[in-house]
């Protein structure tokens, strides 16, 4: 009897020291096989992924490259998925994830996520990615930090102040390298990201750092998920980069984050019955003003998204940039509002002028008078196919006046045996030795104002991707100070006078230009009929628009209509040598019945003075160098008879105009000085009318 109590006695001591098992992991994960020394941790349907400074595999990666993490400086808590995802299929990943409020890692300042990253912040911490098999593949990364939160591709999932809150993930995308792919990322149901009719295989945010080989396309085949907490290091060559260990510092406690409902499921699809509803009520609103959509079958195929854009014209930002799943109600909420039919049509949206420059490297810091600094960047919607920037900028600045006594740009592009470029007035080649010959660009200085002197022989000297860098550089520079400022990149150049220089070109008070390459035309009409146009007195607004008439009998030159009086309306920048806000106002006035038509006419706006008459106004956007009025044909035939003759005559031939103001003199009798400036680089075809 004693012998059986106590055995009873030493079971229930044994089960009291048993360990506790975790429960199983979700279905289809398991621990990954560089794992630090703590394995991720399932209890009560909760995953705990825990890293803590140092503790790192040693595991060899088995690719013949002889690293692994501890080499890397990379310490990570992750799940592998199996099996992988395949091209074609439709996943949906899935999990809530809350990080501890504890987190002290804020992240850093990054020059190559420019563009990608706000204020180019970016985390090496990251709690999900998707990859392709090969190396350097990384395609959707989930990211958090201190200082931003929980980032993806650049959008915040969740609030700084919001860690140690739960915040639902969900990735719903279908795998593929073509159009017929797609993918849409939410948080708390909130869309972050959304890609639609592009290949979901291929990174969107694509730099170093991000374990991504720029310019390159590996369209994968399969698609690995990792989900947990993993801080990438700096890399097996981190002594290059000046760190003195390839690790980064992990607060005493370590770093913790949680997962629940961590699921992978098939059959994802990206418009529901609720999203295919409203895809059926927009293409009915569409059919109904006559903007032929085809059968309203809940599709939003191409036809649909191209009229959505264009049906009708909005107010500027209140449509979206395109039709997709995340702006669907919004695009419903447009076409069925009351009013909606007696709106002008649209046009598609043209792609903005994007910019992202960034500091690479200088040899000069703090308040050295020297400046050599060598900028790269990446460009989007620019026309003439510029794509990528690499320059270098050098000058001597002048602390007392705040501005660069002299500047030079050096283009990157080897240009060794170019002779001819050397004969441009303004430019000359340095050889590099082994480094190449390089075309620098050096402006002439005079006040605020540095000019290149011969862009035209540079256009045709210079190779054609370098010609147009070149031109781009010059024709933008003002925008390209704007980007640092805009991204945040400004704070990463080093030399404070060119930091200074940069922005005050930003804020227009520097102008970075190119010479005019043409001297004045010829009139376009005959010179028998030149026109008599006299400067008369500007009106100068509280606001500072300026008013500028310009009259002129035009009975002898039979075009239809015997006076030519018209308001010029804007404002004139200085530093940009142009309107920044440009309309032109037709005096003469029309009859009210055509109010009604002029209103569908996009960029135009009606005035009804005193006398019951309407004046029409052509209202003008600037890309570039050329002012442009999308509504001038519209409003031209709704003008009809002598006033539609006088608008036609207005934009055939306002460069006779300046010719007649800039020939005559009249034009320097301006009290505002900009004037003769602006009519002087019209009469030169530099400024431009377009409808």
């Amino acid at each position: 009897m004693f012998r059986s109590i106590l055995s009873l006695a030493v079971v229930a001591s044994a089960l009291l020291v048993a360990p506790v098992f975790a429960d199983p992991h979700p279905k289809g994960f398991e621990p990954h096989k560089f794992n630090g020394s703590a394995a991720p941790v399932t209890e009560g349907g909760v995953t705990t992924f825990h890293i803590e400074n140092g503790e790192c595999s040693n595991v060899d990666f088995g690719d013949g490259r002889g690293e692994s993490d501890c080499i890397n400086g990379t310490v990570r808590s992750v799940f592998a998925h199996m099996p992988r995802a395949e091209l074609g299929q439709t996943v949906e990943y899935r999990f809530d994830v809350r990080v501890d409020a504890s987190l002290a890692y804020e992240g850093f300042y990054n020059v190559d996520s420019t563009g990608y990253e706000p204020n180019a912040w970016d985390s090496h911490l990251w709690l999900a990615s998707w990859e392709g098999t090969s190396l350097h593949n990384f395609i959707y990364i989930l990211k958090v930090s201190k200082k931003a939160g929980i980032t993806f591709n650049g959008v915040q999932c969740q609030a700084p102040e919001n860690l140690g809150d739960w915040v639902s993930f969900s990735m719903k995308v279908k795998w593929g390298g073509d159009d017929k792919a797609w993918v849409a990322v939410t948080c708390d149901d909130r869309y972050v990201y959304v890609a639609e009719d592009a290949p979901s295989n291929v990174a969107p945010a694509c730099y170093v750092q991000n374990q991504c080989v720029v310019g390159e396309v590996r369209n994968p085949k399969s698609l690995l998920f990792i989900p947990g907490v993993k801080m990438n290091g700096w890399g097996h060559t981190f002594a290059e980069t000046g760190h003195v260990t390839p690790l980064i510092s992990i607060q005493p406690e370590g770093i913790t984050a949680q997962m629940r409902n961590l699921a992978v499921t098939s059959g994802a699809v990206l418009y529901g019955p609720e999203q295919k509803a409203l895809v059926v009520e927009l293409q009915n609103a569409l059919n109904a003003l006559g903007c032929d959509v085809g059968a309203a079958d809940g599709a939003p195929g191409k036809r649909t998204k191209t009229a959505a854009l264009v049906c009708r014209k909005f107010a500027d930002g209140a449509m979206p940039a395109a039709l997709n799943v995340a702006t669907l109600q919004t695009f419903v909420d447009l076409y069925t509002a009351e009013g909606v039919a007696d709106l002008p049509p649209g046009e598609l949206p043209v792609e903005p002028l994007a910019i992202h420059a960034f500091q690479q490297g200088s040899e000069t810091t703090g308040k050295d008078k020297r400046v050599v600094a060598d900028f790269g960047g990446r460009v989007t919607g620019d026309p003439s196919g510029v794509t990528e920037l690499s320059f270098l900028v050098s000058g001597e600045f002048d602390y007392d006046a705040s501005r660069l006594e002299w500047l030079s740009l050096i283009l990157l592009d080897d240009v060794k045996g170019n002779n001819a470029v050397d004969a441009c007035d303004g430019v000359r080649i340095e050889d590099w030795g082994d480094g190449g010959s390089h075309a620098v660009i050096e402006f002439e200085a005079k006040g605020l104002r540095y000019t290149a002197r011969d862009m035209a022989c540079l256009a045709e000297n210079l190779p054609d991707g370098t010609a147009e860098e070149a031109a781009f550089l010059i024709g933008h520079f003002a925008d390209l100070a704007k980007s640092l400022i805009t991204d945040g990149t400004i704070g990463a150049i080093s030399n404070d006078g060119l930091k200074l220089f940069l922005e005050r070109v930003a804020a227009g008070e520097i102008l970075v230009e190119a010479a005019p390459t043409a001297a004045p035309v010829e009139g376009l009409l005959p010179a028998t009929y030149a026109l008599d146009i006299e400067a008369e007195p500007v009106q100068v607004q509280d606001d500072g628009t300026l008013v500028v008439p310009l009259h002129a009998d035009t009975s002898k030159l039979d075009v239809g209509f015997d006076q030519l009086a018209v308001l010029i309306i804007g404002k004139y920048s200085p530093a940009l040598r142009k309107f920044s806000e440009f309309s032109l106002l037709l005096e003469n006035g029309a009859e009210s019945g055509v109010a009604a038509a002029l209103g569908r006419c996009p960029d135009i706006r009606t005035e009804v003075w005193g006398d019951g008459l309407v004046r029409t106004v052509f209202i003008f956007t600037r890309p570039g160098d050329t002012y442009k009025a999308r509504g001038a044909s519209c409003a031209i035939a709704a003008l009809g008879g002598g006033l539609g003759k006088e608008a036609d005559f207005l934009f055939n031939h306002f460069s006779d105009i300046a010719v007649a103001l800039v020939g005559s003199g009249a034009s320097q009798s301006y009290s505002d000085p900009g004037l003769p400036e602006f009519f002087q680089r019209v009469a030169t075809g530099e400024l431009t009318l377009s409808k």
